[in-house]
C-alpha cells in the first residue's frame, strides 16, 4: 500500500514533503520517476540487468523475486524494484507468463527454496523446516504476488506498459 501511495505522490504535482531534506530528496525522486517514465513503464533496462517496478509491498516483492528465482532467473528484491540479473526484458516477460500459467505457488515450497531465511535474532537456532515455515508466514504473500503478475501481464496486453 505504501509503495502504491508513493507512486501516486510521484505522479501528482501538489504533494509537498514537510522538511527541506525530504523536499530535495522527493523532487530528485520525482524527476527520475518522470525521466524514466515509470508512470507508464514497469520494466527498465540498465546494462545487462532488467528492473521490474511493481509498486507492491515487501511480502509481494519478496515472493515475486523468489518465484522468478524458482524459474531459474537470478532475481533480487531491491525494495521498490526487482532486479533480474543478466536477463533481457523478453526473457523476463516469458518467465512472468509461465508463472501466471502455473498459478500461485505453494508458500512453504517457495520458502524452502530461499537461500537466506534467517531474519530475526534467534533464527540461527531453528531447524530449516521451522525456519521455512516462519519465513513463509512472515515474509511471503503468494496471492498478492500472483495478482501483481496478473496486473502486469494485463497492462502489457492492453499496450499501456512498455
Amino acid at each position: 500500500m505504501a509503495r502504491r501511495m508513493m507512486r501516486c505522490w510521484l505522479q501528482k504535482a501538489w504533494f509537498q514533503p514537510f522538511s527541506m531534506l525530504r523536499r530535495r530528496s522527493f523532487w530528485w525522486t520525482r524527476e527520475n520517476f518522470a525521466l524514466y517514465g515509470l508512470a507508464k513503464k514497469a520494466i527498465l533496462i540498465h546494462g545487462s540487468n532488467t528492473y521490474l517496478f511493481r509498486w507492491a509491498g515487501d511480502r509481494a516483492m519478496n515472493t515475486l523475486a523468489a518465484m522468478l528465482r524458482s524459474e531459474g532467473l537470478k532475481a533480487e528484491n531491491e525494495g521498490v524494484a526487482i532486479v533480474a540479473l543478466n536477463v533481457s526484458p523478453d526473457q523476463l516477460q516469458s518467465c512472468l507468463h509461465a508463472l501466471l500459467k502455473d498459478g500461485p505457488p505453494d508458500t512453504l515450497e517457495l520458502a524452502r527454496s530461499v537461500a537466506n531465511k534467517a531474519c530475526e535474532k534467534y533464527d540461527l537456532f531453528l531447524t530449516d523446516e521451522l525456519l521455512s515455515a516462519d519465513y513463509a508466514a512472515s515474509k511471503l504473500d503468494p496471492e498478492e504476488a500472483f495478482n501483481t503478475i496478473r496486473r502486469l501481464i494485463k497492462t502489457y496486453e492492453d499496450g499501456a506498459c512498455q
